[in-house]
């Protein structure tokens, strides 16, 4: 018989798990003890099995990856007579099978039977045309089959378990979604920081981290950022105040120019407001919404001192550029002018126009402040 005071902490589980896949083992060991089974397990798979992956609640891990995974989850008697075919349905293995044909079956003498996995209950919380998901528990015969006290509490979980299966596929492209944003910053080469609205770092990319640990004309502290000296350090704070919108305010953009105590060329600083991550409602003050450390402001470090370097083989690839002409335009780029190349590479200065000619029109430019444009717009390696 089904404990129904049980169920409370059933759900309160199944939500705990959508949000932290450890508890997912917690979760199915209590569907295990709720239905008086030793075994459950979560599975997912492609539609065509090319792909497939399993948590197991009762057997030991390794024989349920070796054995069960490695060899018989393309010969599953009962998702063969009865496979997944929509979210929100409840089967036995009474339902997929019958008692002789599975007793006839390589998977039960081989596999199941010694393991007492006769009697089953499958929750069925997810199938579309590319991935199929359910959970399944399994007792011995002597436990008898399920009863129908025992299906009503699997249609109670069930609508759970499927909104709980949706959260969690929900959290994990957002996690997706975000960590292909921030390695994508580390390909830029310029440095960016996002800050909450008390200047403090959430995160820098890789040009921003070298920036602040070089400590020239802009250092991280505990604080936040500060400047080479305190008047520049306030101007700094002045301009993430404004773009973070304090005090309910819109934020506003700004840039500042940062002196470095080596002597290299000042920093150019843009600090750019970030959108809400949601709308406030018309009387709540955005600020008291939000948590301190949520992202506010997009800051920009634009170090002329770094020179940004197209990748050659790119060029070549784009425009079907020579070696020469692609190292050309990568000179060009960095700053130089014909006559420094001609003298670097020991050419006329003639040679390196009629160069540069062929390389204008490979890129169907006219002029070099054309070219330079357009060079300038590629992604430069980091």
């Amino acid at each position: 018989m089904i404990d129904f005071d049980r169920l409370d902490g059933a759900l309160e589980l199944i939500y705990d798990a959508a949000v932290d896949r450890h508890r997912q083992p917690r979760l199915l060991a209590e569907l295990a003890s709720l239905f008086n089974a030793h075994f459950s397990d979560s599975f997912t798979r492609t539609v065509d099995f090319s792909t497939f992956s399993g948590r197991v609640h009762g057997l030991d891990r390794r024989d349920y990856e070796d054995e069960f995974l490695g060899i018989w989850v393309k010969r599953n008697v009962w998702s063969q007579k009865r496979p997944v075919v929509r979210a929100g349905e409840i089967l036995t293995t009474r339902d997929m099978v019958s008692i002789s044909d599975l007793r006839a079956s390589e998977l039960f003498n081989e596999y199941l039977d010694v393991r007492g996995l006769h009697e089953g209950l499958r929750f069925d919380l997810f199938a579309d045309t590319e991935v199929i998901e359910d959970i399944s528990i399994l007792r011995d015969w002597k436990a008898g089959p399920f009863q129908a006290g025992e299906l009503r509490a699997a249609r109670v979980l069930l609508p759970h378990l499927c909104r709980s299966r949706m959260v969690s596929r929900r959290l994990d492209e957002a996690k997706m979604l975000a960590g292909a944003g921030l390695a994508a910053l580390d390909q830029i080469r310029t440095a960016i920081l996002v800050l909450d609205r008390r200047g403090r770092a959430i995160h820098r990319n890789a040009a921003g981290r070298r920036l602040l640990d070089a400590g020239d004309g802009l250092v991280l502290t505990a604080t936040g950022l500060a400047a080479a000296n305190s008047t520049e350090t306030r101007r700094l704070e002045v301009m993430i105040s404004r773009a973070a919108g304090v005090h309910g305010r819109p934020g506003r953009s700004g840039a500042i120019r940062l002196q470095r105590p080596a002597g290299g060329p000042a920093l150019l600083l843009i600090a750019l407001p970030l959108p809400e991550g949601r709308p406030p409602a018309e009387s709540e003050p955005i600020a008291e919404l939000l948590p301190l450390s949520s992202p506010r402001v997009l800051l920009t470090i634009i170090d002329p001192a770094v020179r940004g370097l197209l990748p050659q083989s790119q060029l070549v690839a784009l425009f079907d550029l020579t070696p020469a002409e692609a190292h050309l335009a990568t000179e060009l780029l960095g700053g130089d002018d014909l006559q420094a190349i001609a003298t670097r590479s020991g050419r006329s200065i003639n040679t390196v126009r009629s160069l540069l000619g062929r390389l204008m029109s490979k890129t169907e430019t006219r002029r070099q402040s054309e070219l330079m444009r357009m060079l300038s717009q590629l992604p430069a390696a980091a």
